[in-house]
């Protein structure tokens, strides 16, 4: 019969080589007949090596904790553009974790938000029009609440490029001030109506006129064709008149733009209002060319000019606006 070797061991039970920490023999080496003497260890020795035994037999031994639940709430950590321009869709990228939830987001100062396909758990993309505000604000919300919004970005004033036969001239635009104005102007600018204009009228001392006619004969000038609706006429905003502004030209009704625009080389703050004589309404001044282009505008007004037809101060030799395009 094998001898019962649990604690307490019987008076003279061989205790076998596998507890030595425990029991340990005395004299020399055991024979399976010889006897033993148990030593007996401290009381807090053999606590601390019978806790060890029975951790090592339910493979313990170390620390156990357990792990803290993941979170399945989602959180946007950033909300990003890849450019913010004036009347042009912007992609905006927001990252975070659990975005496959049901998030729902906003965009101040942005129209039209629209979220795009194939997004996931990390990343989503939604585009919107940065509008007249120029500037946007992003937040995101769950059922439960907001859980994000960022500081709002600054979106820069419009900017469009007259490439015209000599030089280029950058206009910036005022869509905060005259927003239907210069809706208007750039509705011509992307529809590419201005691309092959010339400028038709220049007078030396008050302004340079174009926007309307695409080239002249030895009677008459030839009209554009595409042109769109007049529009009302913003004026009285605080933009005047001033050296290097640019303004929509018009008939003596007050809603008569359409296309054509006028840059003024002198300060004409008399068209700033109405006038009775001669009758004019006012002219709405919506932007203005950037310092560095002005010498171009110096250089259209000083050229020689003509009658055609019924048609004065046409410039002899064509000054073409060969393309205008949005490039801010």
């Amino acid at each position: 019969m094998a001898p019962d070797c649990r604690y307490p061991l019987a008076p003279n039970v061989p205790c076998p080589p596998a507890w030595p920490c425990l029991f340990e023999p005395t004299g020399p080496p055991m024979t399976p007949s010889a006897p033993v003497r148990i030593r007996r260890l401290p009381l807090g020795a053999l606590a601390l090596a019978t806790c060890a035994l029975l951790l090592q037999a339910c493979g313990g031994g170390g620390s156990s904790s357990t792990p803290d639940p993941v979170s399945t709430l989602p959180s946007v950590s950033a909300a990003t553009a890849d450019r913010l321009s004036y009347g042009r869709p912007s992609t905006f990228t927001v990252t975070g974790t659990n975005l496959s939830t049901a998030v729902s987001y906003a965009a101040t100062g942005c129209d039209g938000l629209t979220l795009l396909a194939g997004g996931s758990a990390t990343q989503q993309q939604f585009t919107c029009t940065p509008n007249q505000a120029l500037s946007v604000g992003v937040a995101a919300s769950t059922a439960s609440g907001e859980i994000y919004r960022n500081t709002a970005q600054a979106v820069p004033k419009p900017q469009v490029t007259l490439t015209t036969s000599l030089g280029n001239v950058v206009i910036e635009l005022e869509p905060a001030v005259v927003k239907v104005t210069v809706d208007n102007f750039l509705s011509y600018v992307k529809a590419g109506f201005y691309n092959g204009t010339i400028f038709h009228r220049v007078i030396r001392d008050f302004m340079v006129q174009g926007g309307g006619f695409t080239g002249q004969t030895a009677t008459t000038l030839t009209a554009q064709t595409g042109i769109g609706a007049t529009i009302p006429l913003e004026i009285g905003r605080g933009l005047s008149n001033l050296r290097g502004t640019i303004a929509m030209a018009s008939t003596s009704s007050p809603n008569s733009a359409a296309s054509e625009f006028f840059v003024n080389v002198v300060d004409n703050t008399f068209l700033d209002a109405p006038i009775s004589s001669p009758p004019s309404p006012g002219y709405a001044v919506f932007g203005h060319v950037t310092s560095s282009n002005l010498a171009v505008i110096d250089v259209m007004k000083a050229v020689t000019t003509h009658t055609v037809g019924g048609y004065s101060n046409v410039p002899v030799t064509n000054i073409v606006l060969q393309t205008a395009a949005q490039t801010q």
